[in-house]
């Protein structure tokens, strides 16, 4: 009996010498308009799993993100466009999910809504103005960005307009998704290129148009009834493990699903199955 209480006195002991389990940390960064839901699916995944953190490294952008994982200052880079044909040895691609990319403007214009071909004559300046007769305003973003890519990729008309849109005196051009919303939140009579996942993250005070008659959602995005939709993809070091793998699968369950469609991204259903094959 003696022995084994000293045998548990000693157990105890090692216990209390090794002190507290270490907290991981997952970095993300990468594409801007995904990382506010990543920050708030993080804390909702750290109630789960309180000795890892989920944190945000801003201002990377797509390519940033990607070089940032290589350097090894982020554990999960955020991007908006697809791997590339010749991709990174040791990296894995795994989709996300798909989120609606809306034309905001900041103010609620009942019964305003917006076409192809009216999107050719806003984008490219030759419409000036909303049916009430108030100015409008274009915020474009920079040349090589997914949402200009996005833009001309609409119809060879769309590619002009963006070409000439460029060309106009004073438009401004936001660098950022974050500087993007904000110009279309803070310019009277702006519209612009956001996704519906950035804008309810974020809680921005912006309003979605209708695209020929048809209001952006997950559903409307499901159905091919809303055509618009920006696809996101995870990139991560080979093999994917550890807390990394538990914050994905964590993403790819019911809650994590649940939680992302609420900021209107629909996830991947083919998320987990990803994860499991990238081991």
């Amino acid at each position: 009996m003696t022995r084994a209480i000293a045998l548990i006195l000693s157990c105890l002991a090692g216990a209390a010498c090794a002190g507290p389990v270490a907290a991981e940390t997952i970095r993300v960064g990468g594409t801007g308009g995904p990382l506010e839901a990543m920050r708030l699916t993080g804390e909702a995944f750290h109630k789960i799993h309180p000795q890892t953190n989920v944190t945000i490294v801003p201002g990377l952008g797509s390519r940033g993100g990607i070089k940032a994982l290589q350097a090894g200052a982020v554990d999960v880079a955020v991007s908006a466009t697809a791997a590339p044909a010749a991709s990174e040895p040791g990296l894995v691609w795994v989709e996300l999910g798909r989120t609606p990319i809306i034309f905001a403007t900041a103010s609620a214009r009942p019964g305003v809504g917006v076409t192809t071909a009216d999107l050719v004559e806003i984008f490219s300046g030759r419409k000036t103005t909303w049916p009430d007769g108030s100015r409008l305003r274009v915020i474009l973003r920079p040349n090589g960005d997914s949402d200009t890519a996005f833009l001309r990729a609409i119809s060879p008309a769309m590619d002009r307009a963006v070409d000439d849109g460029f060309k106009l005196s004073g438009v401004k051009i936001a660098a950022t998704d974050q500087d993007a919303a904000d110009a279309i939140g803070s310019i009277p009579g702006a519209v612009g290129v956001t996704t519906l996942l950035q804008v309810r993250a974020e809680a921005r005070p912006l309003t979605p148009l209708p695209v020929s008659g048809v209001a952006p959602g997950l559903a409307a995005i499901a159905n091919g009834s809303y055509p618009y939709a920006k696809t996101l993809y995870f990139v991560m070091r080979a093999p994917v493990a550890g807390v990394v793998q538990e914050y994905l699968t964590f993403l790819a369950s019911p809650a994590g699903r649940e939680l992302l469609a609420g900021f209107g991204l629909q996830v991947s259903p083919g998320l987990i199955a990803a994860l499991r094959g990238a081991k």
